[in-house]
């Protein structure tokens, strides 16, 4: 959500005066951040590119340059965090300075929810930034390893006992082997480079392949995180993006290694296993979740009016909460009509007319005062998330 310093010239001249500078502040400060990431960047790709050269298949000072990037990005996102809560302090002192009327204090709170959110997905953004810089790195390296590999496969392997030559083949790993001449059993090592390549560079080779589907998966979790209530579907659509990213990636895993454990499906519905029995939710019990559900799978498919009489004849639903599920998913329309029913049960003044021509609220200058303020917070429980 961008930052809408319009919102400060409908505080009044005073309250204008004493924010927009902290807005300012905030703005200024994130423009110094994305330019200390631009020389990490550079910083990290040298070094890397360093580290990995020296010696390709030394994982100590390689891992800790991964190591590294992660802390750099991560110390910047503390800094971001710490420098919001400052600003946060100064602001509050700053409100109850100006003496905002309702109104104006209600778009002053909505303008620091849009700096607050935005100094989230700055600091996100910091995290995505480190983890594209390692996968970035991991699969330079792995190129090198696999380039490095092509060398080893004509080197020739003796039995340890004997010291007759074995069969040529890729060892990715160490194995057990018979020798043919002498009948000895011996763990054979893989070459250096070849046991780096298929122990580390197909996992980063992958996680290059699968990085927008990662993203995408990331995105996912966030959105469905976001909703406080979160119905079917939306499970569904956020399980759909991690099976896609793991389909990609061990698609490319499989397609590199040349002996996967596992074929892609079954590597996935590992994976999907988690998902679909351990998925985290808001709901405080199962019925919870299937009052709200049923709610939102009805306004999705049109039958607002069904929806409605459920509530109006389940006492035991909290109607400020379905007002909520069926806001956040975006049915401004269903929106109101549940306020309405929020209004009659709590003052036994019946305004929602449902009928076979459809549905219509009576006139009442009370609900629309009303509305207007559950409106006004529901904007701002949303943008606050």
């Amino acid at each position: 959500m961008p930052i809408d310093k319009t919102l400060l010239d409908k505080i009044g001249e005073k309250g204008k005066k004493k924010l927009s500078p902290l807005v300012d502040r905030y703005v200024a400060f994130t423009g110094k951040i994305n330019e200390r990431v631009a020389e990490i960047r550079a910083e990290a790709d040298a070094g890397m590119d360093e580290l990995i050269k020296a010696n390709p298949v030394d994982y100590g000072p390689i891992s800790a340059g991964f190591s590294s990037i992660t802390a750099r990005f991560r110390a910047l996102g503390n800094k971001v965090s710490q420098a919001v809560e400052k600003l946060e302090e100064e602001w509050e002192q700053l409100l109850e300075d100006c003496n905002l009327k309702n109104k104006e204090l209600s778009r002053a709170n909505l303008l620091w929810s849009q700096v607050i959110t935005d100094s989230r997905d700055l600091q996100d953004r910091l995290e995505r930034e480190g983890n594209y810089l390692e996968v970035r790195k991991g699969a330079d390296w792995a190129r090198i390893l696999y380039s490095e590999m092509q060398k080893e496969q004509g080197l020739v392997v003796n039995c340890p006992q004997c010291g007759a030559g074995l069969p040529s083949k890729i060892r990715h790993a160490a194995m057990n082997e018979t020798c043919g001449h002498c009948g000895s059993v011996n763990e054979i090592y893989a070459h250096p480079f070849t046991g780096a390549y298929f122990g580390t560079g197909v996992h980063n080779l992958s996680l290059e392949a699968s990085l927008d589907e990662y993203w995408k998966m990331l995105d996912g979790e966030k959105k469905y995180q976001w909703y406080r209530h979160q119905s079917e579907s939306d499970r569904q659509e956020y399980i759909k993006t991690v099976e896609n990213y793991w389909l990609k990636y061990y698609t490319a895993y499989n397609s590199m290694h040349v002996a996967p454990s596992r074929t892609v499906e079954e590597s996935v519905d590992a994976k999907l296993s988690h998902y679909r029995t351990n998925i985290w939710s808001n709901a405080n019990d199962e019925k919870e979740r299937a009052d709200i559900e049923k709610i939102l799978t009805l306004v999705a498919q049109g039958q607002v009016a069904q929806a409605l009489d459920f509530v109006r004849n389940s006492p035991h639903i909290d109607a400020s909460e379905a007002v909520t599920a069926v806001y956040e998913h975006g049915n401004l329309q269903g929106t109101e009509y549940f306020l309405a029913v929020w209004f009659e049960r709590k003052n036994k003044s019946p305004i929602l007319t449902i009928s076979p021509a459809g549905i219509s609220l009576n006139p009442h200058p009370e609900f629309e005062e009303w509305k207007k303020k559950k409106l006004i917070d529901l904007e701002y429980q949303l943008a606050s998330r």
